[in-house]
Order: structure tokens, then C-alpha cells, then sequence
């Protein structure tokens, strides 16, 4: 035994790194930003029953519930402390205290919507669509209020960044000093812009919007203030230190699938890749501070959190394994609103998990077939399974049967074959809709494609 046990920890030191399993805490399903808090990280969970929650966690596996509500949102981090949006109300939070809230704010924020801190220095995006301000705490506490465009804040340091709202050239975003207590540079062009994220040299990382969507990042400083362009859209974004952004890419050379890659991009033009997946391993969230990386990928029924340095060499979680198809419901035969004979099942496919919806397939004990499309309606994990012929007839002859439920790729976002481990369940037809079914296969000769109306 003493031989097998000493065998085993060689193994086990002689693997490499990515192969080994790294510390980390796991996650339910993310609803939200992952963002690194003192030695640990933070992020917002599906909490269920419609409700979200700020969680809290190191890599020693430990995590805890700070906070819970409907619109739990709008999370960021200043490194030691994380603030955080539970409409209306706003909070800071570190890993190990309670959550305070934020009070004594100006009757501007009376309806608030999103704030950011870094040290003494916070902003605070108050009011709605019209009315729009901002408020800026400086250092020693006192309150100033601006007036601004809806478009997000962002702090770090003594600098403060809003937009400033439509002009006639375009939107302009405000660099705001808050020790000096002045305005020290404003970006615009013909474009839309708003701030993503500062540094605490007042470098600013700008959003670039379009008439639809937004198209573009840039950055600007107060040494350099015309728009220095990146190719890598807004929605990729994960962290801004340093002189250096983190993204996360779709990689599309992956010939398992599409996979993902975090990507930090200097503002020099430098480019290294400090996470990559592949084949159905998914990245699902991030955020870098300028000397560490947290790396959420995702797993079966949430999220693993690794935080690494990010100077270290990129890091490749292990492929994962298959999932299990869960059923919430077990599958029932009716018909639609057309009367078309279908399959009604409810599945458990949470977001940003690897239990992925895509195209649910319905088979007989022997393999055969007997689904032709199916279709989810919703984001209730209802699915609609449309029979073939085959599957018609059958359920009509049988009236209760065993059947396998298959999750499948097509190939073009979570690769090609099985997504998920199949499942078995038995597939009734209620005797009113049996006799329906009897009745319509004898008056129609393709029975899957027809309806059969009372």
C-alpha cells in the first residue's frame, strides 16, 4: 500500500499544471461581473426564484452570501473594497465584513443607479434616462453634483469619468480631478463615447457606440488625448491595469468548437494570451488588477474561480467532462396551438454553465428517432419536441414508452455531437389526447406534419 500511495504522489507532482486540478471556488450559474476583492474575489450568482446574490469566496473553497435581491448589478472593485447596486439601494462590501450601505448621498441620487469607489473617491450615477447627474465624493467627504448623460461612471485614483451628455459633435466624456477639484480633460468626437474604465493616472478606456450597437474601444490620456483605437469589441472588456486590458475572445481557430481565450492587450499594441479553452470549455468570466488574473470557467451547474498571477505563463483548465441532461419535468405528449402532435419537457439548462440548450433530441429504447425539430420557447428550460412520423405512430400504438433524451451540438457555438449526457425518462400520453391522436392517424395520412384538430 505504502508503494502504491508513494507511486501516486509522484504522478500527481510530475503532472503538469493545467492538468492538475487549481485551487479555486466554485460558483452557481453567473448573472453578473467576476471581480477580484483582497485576496479573494467577488461575483453575482443566479440566487433562484428570480433573485440574484452577491457572493464572496477565496480560493481556499470558502464563500459566503453577502447579499441578495432582484437587481443585484453594476459590481466593480477597487481592490479592497466592492461596491455594488441592490435597486435602490447602494453598498460596499469586502470579502470578510459585512455589506455597509451607502448613505447621506445628495436628494440628486434619490433615484440611483450605479456608483464606483477607489479609496475616498467615489461617483455615483443618479437620476434616469432624462435628469441625468452625477455625484463625486472627494477626498474628505464633501459632495459635488454634475450634470451628465446616462452612459456609466468610472473612478480610480484622484480621477473621476462621466459622460457629459449629447452636443453637437457627438458625446464628450468628462476626466474629473477630484483632489483639484477640476476638469482636466474631455474626449469627444463625432461618435458616442462613455467611460469603461479609468486608471489611476487618469488614463481612460472609452466605449465607442453606434446607432445600434457598440462597434469599438479606445483609449485616451491627458499626455495623449486624441482617441487611441482598439480592434476588440466594448462587451469584451474584463480590466483595465496597468496600461493593459483584459479581453475575453471567442477562438475561432478551435477545430473541436468555438472556444475562449483572455487576451491582454498593452496599449502599446503588445498582445499575450493569459487563458485559453477548448473544445465545450468556456470561460465565462474575468477581471485583472494588474498583477493577477481571476479566471472563471464554466462547469456543469455554475462556475470555478482560479485567481493566478498574471505575469505567470497562460493558463488551460482541463477540457471538461460531459454533463448530464437533467429534467425538471418529465416529458408529456400533447398538442400545440395549431394542434400539431409535440413532446412538452422541461430541461435544466442554467446560463453560462456547460449544461447548454441547444437541440433536444428524442429516441425510442431501440434508438430509433421519433423527434423531428424541437424548440424552446422560453427561459423557463420549456421545451417544445416536434414528432416525426415514426414517433407519431409509435406513441399512438404504444401510449406509454421509454424513450432517451439527447442534448445536441450543431456545430456552431458549443461544437458539433452530444452537449450533455443523455437521459431516460417514459413518455405518457394522457387518454384524451391518445384517443385524439387514434382518431387523427386514421382521417390523415401524414399525420406528423398535419394537424388533428378536435
Amino acid at each position: 500500500m505504502s508503494r502504491l500511495l508513494l507511486l501516486a504522489l509522484v504522478v500527481a507532482w510530475m503532472l503538469p499544471a493545467s492538468a492538475a486540478a487549481a485551487p479555486g471556488v466554485t460558483t452557481g450559474p453567473l448573472e453578473g461581473p467576476v471581480v477580484l476583492v483582497e485576496d479573494g474575489a467577488m461575483w453575482i450568482e443566479d440566487d433562484g426564484r428570480y433573485s440574484s446574490a452577491l457572493m464572496a469566496g477565496r480560493t481556499d473553497g470558502t464563500r459566503r452570501r453577502l447579499l441578495s435581491g432582484q437587481f443585484v448589478e453594476d459590481l466593480s472593485s477597487d481592490g479592497d473594497v466592492a461596491s455594488v447596486s441592490i435597486y435602490p439601494q447602494l453598498w460596499t462590501a469586502t470579502i470578510g465584513g459585512e455589506p455597509q450601505a451607502i448613505e447621506g448621498l445628495p436628494s440628486e441620487c434619490a433615484s440611483r443607479n450605479a456608483a464606483k469607489l477607489d479609496g475616498a473617491v467615489m461617483v455615483v450615477s443618479c437620476g434616469g434616462y432624462e435628469n441625468h447627474s452625477v455625484v463625486v465624493r472627494r477626498p474628505g467627504g464633501a459632495y459635488r453634483t454634475f450634470p451628465a448623460g446616462s452612459d456609466g461612471v468610472a473612478v480610480a485614483g484622484r480621477y473621476a469619468a462621466w459622460t457629459a451628455g449629447p452636443a453637437l459633435d457627438g458625446t464628450r466624456v468628462v476626466l474629473y480631478d477630484a483632489l483639484a477639484d477640476r476638469e482636466v480633460l474631455r474626449a469627444g468626437t463625432g461618435r458616442h463615447l462613455y467611460p469603461i474604465a479609468l486608471q489611476p493616472d487618469g488614463t481612460m478606456l472609452l466605449g465607442i457606440g453606434g446607432s445600434f450597437e457598440d462597434t469599438g474601444v479606445a483609449w485616451v490620456a491627458r499626455s495623449s488625448p486624441r482617441l487611441h483605437e482598439f480592434a476588440v469589441s466594448p462587451l469584451s472588456f474584463r480590466g483595465f491595469a496597468r496600461d493593459r486590458v483584459l479581453a475575453l475572445e471567442l477562438d475561432r481557430s478551435n477545430v473541436e468548437g468555438s472556444g475562449t481565450r483572455l487576451v491582454l492587450l498593452g496599449l502599446n499594441g503588445s498582445r499575450r494570451v493569459v487563458a485559453s479553452t477548448r473544445g465545450l470549455g468556456r470561460i465565462v468570466g474575468a477581471h485583472y488588477d494588474g498583477s493577477r488574473i481571476a479566471v472563471a470557467t464554466s462547469t456543469c451547474n455554475g462556475s470555478r474561480i482560479s485567481i493566478r498571477s498574471a505575469s505567470g505563463p497562460a493558463f488551460t483548465p482541463a477540457a471538461p467532462r460531459l454533463c448530464k441532461l437533467i429534467l425538471s419535468s418529465p416529458p408529456t405528449f400533447d398538442f400545440n396551438t395549431r394542434d400539431r402532435p409535440r413532446i412538452a419537457v422541461r430541461v435544466r439548462c442554467p446560463e453560462l454553465t456547460l449544461r447548454v440548450c441547444d437541440d433536444l433530441v428524442v429516441r425510442a429504447a431501440d434508438g430509433r428517432k421519433l423527434s423531428s425539430v424541437s424548440y424552446l420557447p422560453g427561459f423557463d428550460g420549456g421545451y417544445n419536441v416536434y414528432l416525426n412520423d415514426a414517433g407519431v405512430r409509435r406513441i399512438a400504438r404504444e401510449g406509454s414508452m421509454p424513450v432517451r433524451l439527447e442534448m445536441i451540438g450543431d456545430g456552431r457555438s458549443w461544437g458539433a455531437g452530444a452537449l450533455q449526457m443523455p437521459a431516460t425518462a417514459t413518455l405518457r400520453a394522457e387518454p384524451e389526447e391518445l384517443a385524439r391522436l387514434r382518431r387523427c392517424i386514421r382521417e390523415e395520412s401524414r399525420p406528423a406534419q398535419a394537424s388533428c384538430p378536435d
